[in-house]
């Protein structure tokens, strides 16, 4: 429960990307549990070759700890989302899947040695990292999480704050 709260009671001016460029960074309050906007998340997304690399990374090194994906599932929704191409796969997710999405990539990053992230992805492993974190908590606030009955909603949230 400490670890839950020292989660949702982060320093109000911590430096946090914005949606639409997911590379630029600004100071905002980075607590996720009061926005009320809905953001467009397609800069988040990884290329297919990352994503698949992000996946595999998670099967490897977060699912054997943390079972909290049906893989048969997860992964037909994964390729159908990936068919669409990075312009629009954020228009055909539904919101709890994309947080779901996000967590998994962020969990996948979170369990890399720190000097394997720069071989593997081109950016340090704090940078992704941050990434990743601002995508997941924007689109879990997309996904209404508060007030969410969704089984995926769910699961993004737990498994975000497992590997945070």
């Amino acid at each position: 429960m400490a670890d839950l709260k020292s989660l949702l009671d982060e320093s109000p001016s911590t430096t946090v990307t914005s949606p639409a460029s997911p590379d630029a960074t600004f100071n905002l309050p980075s607590s996720f549990l009061f926005r009320s906007a809905t953001e467009d998340l397609s800069g988040f997304y990884p290329t297919p070759a990352e994503s698949a690399q992000l996946y595999d990374i998670y099967l490897v090194s977060v699912d054997p700890v943390v079972r909290l994906l049906h893989k048969p599932t997860f992964e037909l929704k994964l390729t159908k989302l990936q068919e669409y191409g990075l312009e629009s796969a954020a228009l055909h997710a539904d919101k709890g899947f994309e947080a779901l999405i996000f967590s998994v990539y962020y969990a996948a990053v979170n369990s890399l040695h720190l000097d394997k992230v720069p071989q593997m992805f081109g950016i340090d492993k704090p940078s992704l990292l941050n990434r990743y974190r601002v995508a997941v908590e924007h689109a879990l606030a997309n996904a209404g999480f508060l007030q969410s009955e969704e089984l995926t909603t769910l699961q993004a949230l737990v498994l975000f704050i497992v590997s945070s």
